[in-house]
């Protein structure tokens, strides 16, 4: 429901803009972390309070409660159509091939990523923060929504408060790293409580895991964890190691998490019948360190192996969300910042074997904005 909120947000957003400044052009838009962004190349000059006429012209778009259609294209008929509507650049950004999927409210049309609300007027409570630029000729404007006006006051509260306690500013003046051109250096003391972060998670999680060490750049970790398990008789196999991570939607956050490209993992793996153990020990690792989890059963379709997580959550007496999974079947544990989004803490994956992997990083994060470390 949120995600849908917040790309409706966003196609709302743009077609304030467009219909504020027609020889304006649409780069991209979306969900972030806490709301919703939208990029326009935008040859005007800014005026300080842009943002506020945009919001007011939002605010006129969703009382008039214009309905919202999703059509789907094939490439060429959605490049057209949106060059009929002026939108040349987005249209010069799509891909051959395939279906698109186009949002349509009223005249406005745009490429849309996924599912959205069916009227404007459902978008009630929303709020735009001031236009950043990011160039001469682009700018970027972010916004919030929520589903109630009460839990949007809520969250603006947060926000207000989040800069004394988000972990980029707390580990600056712990001295846990420093931050040169845009990028995060590890100190001394951060290096160290990344070490004991780690060494709780050893302890914590399995007796007797049978740690290894493999090549940074192996790309078949849990398949060679599989056979050392079934050489060596051993029922776990962990280590830690570098993960690298696609780093290109970390401009659109202006307060995330950790998001360097390389990142500390620890990466178990187990074989099935220990599913529920398994689950048992993430969560009260996670339990140990201080975190209330939410938990999520992510999955591409209700095979048996979903019905086996399912019944292994049953059996526990979790409450757990279901969602549509992109990287396959899994379960997520997710915990939340101090602007109450929910990041991913631990994620167990269920193949031939079990594996799980807790990013040290941002689980480190949230315990420095928890002051816990």
């Amino acid at each position: 429901m949120m995600n849908s909120l917040s790309l409706t947000a966003a196609e709302i957003l743009a077609a304030a803009v467009f219909e504020l400044f027609p020889n304006i052009q649409l780069i991209n838009g979306g969900a972030t972390s806490y709301g919703f962004f939208y990029d326009f190349e935008f040859p005007h000059p800014i005026h300080p309070e842009l943002h506020l006429q945009i919001e007011e012209k939002m605010r006129q778009i969703v009382k008039e409660n214009r309905e919202i259609r999703c059509l789907e294209m094939v490439a060429f008929s959605a490049r057209e159509f949106l060059k009929s509507k002026g939108h040349f650049l987005r249209a010069e950004q799509m891909e051959e091939g395939g279906l698109f999927s186009i949002f349509q409210m009223g005249s406005f049309a745009d490429l849309c990523s996924g599912s959205v609300l069916s009227s404007s007027k459902e978008l009630s409570a929303f709020k735009l923060f001031p236009v950043v630029a990011l160039d001469q000729e682009r700018i970027r404007v972010l916004g919030v929504a929520n589903a109630s006006k009460d839990g949007l006051k809520e969250f603006l509260k947060k926000w207000q408060r989040y800069p004394r306690v988000r972990h980029e500013e707390v580990g600056l003046f712990k001295d846990f790293w420093m931050i040169e051109e845009g990028k995060l250096i590890w100190l001394e003391k951060g290096i160290l409580a990344k070490e004991n972060l780690i060494s709780r998670f050893k302890q914590s999680l399995f007796e007797g895991v049978f740690q290894v060490e493999l090549s940074k750049f192996s790309l078949d970790r849990v398949q060679k964890h599989q056979k050392i398990m079934k050489k060596m008789n051993v029922s776990h196999v962990g280590e830690v190691f570098s993960l690298i991570e696609n780093g290109e939607n970390s401009c659109i956050e202006e307060l995330g998490l950790l998001d360097s490209m390389e990142k500390t993992v620890f990466h178990v793996t187990a074989f099935v019948k220990n599913l529920t153990s398994s689950l048992q020990s993430i969560r009260k690792t996670l339990n140990i360190l201080g975190f209330e989890c939410e938990v999520f059963c992510c999955f591409k379709r209700k095979d048996q192996t979903f019905r086996l997580i399912s019944d292994a959550l049953k059996t526990l007496g979790w409450s757990y969300q279901s969602e549509d999974g992109h990287e396959g079947l899994y379960v997520d544990f997710r915990v939340a910042d101090g602007l109450g989004r929910m990041w991913s803490s631990a994620r167990l994956w269920v193949k031939e074997v079990l594996f799980f992997q807790l990013i040290v990083e941002r689980n480190l994060a949230l315990l420095i904005e928890k002051d816990l470390v």
